[in-house]
């Protein structure tokens, strides 16, 4: 073969190997930009959910050292709920004054109630419960309640009454209300009238417009305006992962209220952040990601307010990722399907004897078998990773990559029989008309992250 005849044959190899490099990132491109849009219209909030649960190592031990930063969760447990409270609901105000005396006694910066204190109807107009709230306000400590559960016409005329009086006093209520998906929290909503956001005293420009409890029962008169606050305009559909080591880290931090020891102990570690509620109702208790047994709901609230910041979940690196890997696994199963393809050969199967043609399909089989095994360890291993990622403070949903990579698989176990790859746009045109359309969309996505990103 002639010096010319060379180089143009290898410069032919070398054009079809750029043209199965931009068959491969296509595909994966336009696989990636699919999962984004699904994504962008609330489509696969199931997938990223049920891999949160997945692939989030459950512990009930705290891998590292408690930060300071964590809240301190303070429960009435069953011990407390019996002697102290004489397992009566509502809860007995002197028993709950007590308790609170002994939280404000640590001054912290920021207290979260978790627990419904209007009053009831056999309650005097003035409290000592309200008087310590109030005074606690007037002397700088945020104090956060939730918004009371409607009850009689009467009773919620008076629970409006005594919700503008603490309102006065500077006291936020917010909402209790948690994100569950398949029953499991994983998520929080990052919405200014949560109690955990309150809490943090938050207000980052993705949060909605600043409408308070308090402002709306400044313009009307019943507990049923409080609604307007789950209107669309006044809530955020932004969400993000509820951080497992925080949960963790929560749990192991709580305190259950004692008479005796409490307010030493609290006084001790000088919490900036108390959050205080029951763990002596099943009724109140949620299963999370973190760990196997559920937790009150107030460590639930601890764990969002420990959460906030600290687990990054980037778009934009997602779909890089699903680009890069779907291009990877496509030049991975391309070169396993045409070894399966030569096993079985029409060519080789008439020119071999009979036990041959017989051993060719078994071991065709099994390395059919193989690829398919191949990617169900690599869907392991990206949710091992996932897993891994988030207690390091990074989410990426392996689950797109995972969907892609299979169909990867699947749509590939014909490479094989291609005859002859394209060298030239003619040819690979013929191969592949939706090119254009495929470059286009992919080119869309990206962009949409890019100005997602900047805007952000």
């Amino acid at each position: 073969m002639s010096r010319a005849r060379i180089e143009v044959h290898g410069k032919s190899v070398w054009v079809s190997r750029w043209f199965r490099i931009f068959h491969h990132a296509l595909a994966a491109g336009v696989m990636a930009s699919a999962m984004l849009g699904l994504e962008h219209f609330g489509l696969l909030g199931w997938l990223d959910a049920a891999m949160l649960q997945m692939v989030a190592p459950r512990s009930t031990e705290t891998t590292q050292a408690i930060p300071p930063s964590i809240p301190q969760l303070l429960l009435i447990d069953n011990e407390a709920y019996a002697e102290n409270f004489g397992l009566r609901s509502p809860l007995q105000r002197d028993s709950l004054v007590t308790l609170l005396s002994d939280a404000l006694a640590a001054k912290p910066k920021t207290l979260l109630i978790d627990l419904q204190l209007e009053p009831t109807p056999d309650e005097p107009d003035i409290r000592m419960l309200d008087h310590l709230l109030s005074e606690a306000a007037h002397t700088g400590t945020r104090i956060i309640l939730p918004l009371p559960i409607p009850r009689t016409p009467a009773q919620d005329q008076r629970t409006v009454t005594w919700m503008r009086s603490l309102c006065q006093a500077g006291i936020q209520f917010g909402s209790a209300s948690l994100r569950t998906h398949l029953g499991t929290v994983v998520r929080f909503d990052l919405d200014r009238n949560s109690m955990a956001v309150l809490a943090t005293g938050d207000m980052r420009k993705e949060y909605p417009a600043p409408v308070s409890a308090c402002q709306l029962l400044e313009k009307f008169d019943s507990l049923e305006s409080l609604r307007l606050l789950e209107a669309p305009e006044h809530t955020s559909s932004e969400n993000a992962p509820l951080k497992p080591s925080a949960m963790r880290s929560v749990i192991a931090k709580s305190l259950p209220w004692r008479i005796q020891g409490a307010r030493q102990e609290l006084q001790t570690r000088k919490p900036e952040i108390i959050v205080i509620g029951g763990d002596y109702d099943d009724r109140d208790t949620f299963l999370t990601h973190a760990q196997h047994d559920p937790v009150p709901g107030a460590a639930v609230h601890a764990a969002i307010i420990a959460s906030q910041g600290k687990v990054n979940s980037s778009h934009f690196l997602g779909w890089i990722a699903d680009l890069f890997f779907g291009c990877v696994l496509g030049f991975l199963f391309e070169f396993l399907w045409c070894k399966v393809a030569r096993l079985r050969s029409e060519e080789m199967q008439l020119q071999a004897p009979y036990y041959r043609i017989f051993l060719r399909e078994w071991l065709a089989l099994l390395a059919a078998s193989g690829i398919w095994l191949i990617a169900l360890l690599l869907t392991l291993f990206a949710m091992w990773c996932s897993g891994a990622m988030i207690e390091g403070g990074w989410w990426l949903n392996p689950g797109p990559m995972v969907l892609g990579m299979f169909l990867h698989a699947l749509l590939l176990k014909d490479a094989g029989h291609t005859t002859h790859p394209p060298s030239a746009w003619k040819e690979f045109t013929l191969h592949c008309p939706s090119w254009p359309l495929q470059l286009l969309g992919s080119i869309t996505a990206l962009t949409y992250l890019v100005l997602h990103a900047f805007r952000h």
